[in-house]
């Protein structure tokens, strides 16, 4: 009687471990979202091309080539141009080799939001 209660209960706990295992495996994997990309003079700036996507407007120097990333949101180096006013706040873009990565965030056996972490403003 023992050793069937032990089997039955044996089953769901080694189930249970090899989840808990592989979700400990997939967390803290961190990179851009894409990329690296090329854009030259004379290319269209907007998706997939450019960076501008979802009614974001990136400004950069248009008169040289650029190798680029898609980043988290809010850790881009490429300035947005929002009703004439140019910010970082908010970028996905990054311009240039070694994009940030972000830091990972452990949500244990919940669910983690998507990006798994705010806007960190640090553009100001």
């Amino acid at each position: 009687m023992i050793r069937r209660l032990l089997r039955t209960a044996a089953g769901p706990l080694l189930s249970a471990g090899v989840a808990i295992v592989g979700v400990g495996l997939t967390t803290g994997v961190a990179h851009a979202n894409g990329g690296p990309y090329t854009w030259c003079p004379g290319q269209s700036m907007e998706d997939p091309s450019g960076p501008n996507r979802y009614g974001n407007q990136y400004v950069w120097d248009m008169s040289r080539c650029h190798t680029w990333y898609r980043v988290s949101y809010g850790f881009g180096n490429v300035p947005r141009d929002i009703n004439g006013q140019q910010t970082l706040q908010g970028s996905s873009a990054w311009d240039g080799e070694d994009p940030p990565v972000p830091e990972p965030v452990n949500c244990g056996l919940f669910w983690c939001p998507i990006p798994p972490h705010p806007d960190p403003n640090f553009h100001g």
